[in-house]
């Protein structure tokens, strides 16, 4: 059954509301919020191998607020295939930059890792986080979903639930 949206929907004010949860969760990962963050939750309800995420700065895992595991995803469907050196990801509303900073490190210096979120906090703890894992093949920017223009050339090959795309070599 579809749902149907009333005609005066204030697409503005959800946004805004969204965006004021994340800029919450950015400067306080251990608030009160209706969701689950961590690496904990991660681990143990989303599959994130906890050695890998222990190799990341807690200024990304400590705010993850993600509903999926893409690159566990990858790994398990041989149409889409685990991510390899030198491609290029996309991974749209990355947060603070958990699943960023995974595939950064999957796809090595010859690739690069985006990262996009709508929350300026957000990509400032994604940001600060690439430098303390040492930078790599991360980067972050801000904007959403209507602001593609930084990608360039990258040809989206599938998403994942929380947004992560791949591009094809």
């Amino acid at each position: 059954m579809a749902a149907i949206c009333p005609g005066n929907f204030n697409v503005n004010y959800l946004r805004e509301q969204v965006r004021a949860t994340y800029e919450r969760v950015a400067r306080d990962p251990d608030g009160d919020f209706h969701f689950h963050r961590g690496p904990e939750y991660a681990r143990k309800y989303l599959g994130y191998d906890a050695e890998e995420l222990a190799l990341l700065p807690a200024e990304c895992t400590a705010r993850f607020a993600g509903v999926g595991n893409p690159l566990r995803i990858g790994d398990a469907d041989p149409a889409l295939g685990a991510l390899r050196p030198g491609q290029t990801v996309l991974d749209h509303a990355c947060g603070a930059g958990m699943d960023l900073l995974l595939a950064a490190r999957r796809v090595g210096s010859g690739g690069r890792a985006i990262g996009v979120d709508m929350t300026p906090a957000m990509v400032e703890c994604a940001t600060r986080a690439a430098a303390q894992a040492g930078g790599g093949a991360a980067r972050t920017h801000p904007g959403g979903a209507q602001q593609p223009r930084f990608v360039g050339g990258v040809r989206r090959r599938r998403a994942g639930r929380d947004g992560t795309c791949r591009s094809r070599p």
